[in-house]
């Protein structure tokens, strides 16, 4: 808490599922106008994410800070508690015990693939089979069936004969929602490959 001031995000590809980690700033009571931005930032994020990551220092053991930030998580969305740290030692607390924490070392590489086995898990990923196969939540399926609503339109457009324009607009909106699930982005330059394909007209 008090270090982080913005939300920091990173891209990876875990198992071939597309995962964007954002780190937040620390919740807490703090009387710094900019330190606040951010914590208000955490809150807005924490609503949009599909599933929470909150780390503590398990060397110092779980503490009320931690229990009043598992507070702020909505209910409806995953949480893996982590605890950091385990090559510096484990808090004698039973605390630890009851809420069944998994244990890392960021630094030395300890738990890390169990972590992503469990984030994983969390996002609905199937390990036991062979291909990749993702159940999506319920924010997943809404962008999902917004996307195949735009693309009908699209193919509506198209069938009317309208305009390319015309297409472009769902088009846009379907790709807008995928890249909400993906993390990608459409650039106009690829919205230009795909209508340089097109003899418009025909």
């Amino acid at each position: 808490a008090g270090t982080t001031r913005d939300l920091l995000d990173i891209e990876l590809v875990i198992e071939g599922v597309p995962i964007t980690l954002l780190d937040t700033a620390g919740i807490r009571a703090s009387q710094d106008k900019v330190e606040q931005l951010g914590i208000e930032r955490s809150r807005r994020a924490l609503t949009n994410a599909d599933v929470v990551i909150l780390m503590f220092n398990i060397n110092a053991g779980w503490n009320s800070a931690d229990e009043n930030l598992k507070l702020e998580i909505p209910e409806e969305i995953p949480l893996l508690l982590v605890g950091n740290k385990i090559d510096l030692g484990k808090a004698d607390c039973n605390k630890l015990n009851a809420i069944n924490a998994l244990e890392i070392s960021a630094e030395k590489g300890i738990g890390i693939d169990n972590l992503k086995k469990q984030l994983l898990l969390s996002c609905g990923y199937c390990l036991d089979n062979s291909g990749i196969q993702l159940a999506l939540n319920r924010r997943q399926q809404d962008l999902t069936k917004a996307a195949a609503k735009a693309l009908d339109g699209c193919f509506a457009a198209a069938h009317n004969q309208l305009p390319w324009d015309f297409w472009t607009i769902d088009l846009r909106e379907a790709i807008a929602h995928l890249g909400e699930i993906t993390g990608a982005e459409i650039s106009e330059a690829v919205l230009d490959r795909v209508f340089s394909k097109f003899c418009i007209g025909k």
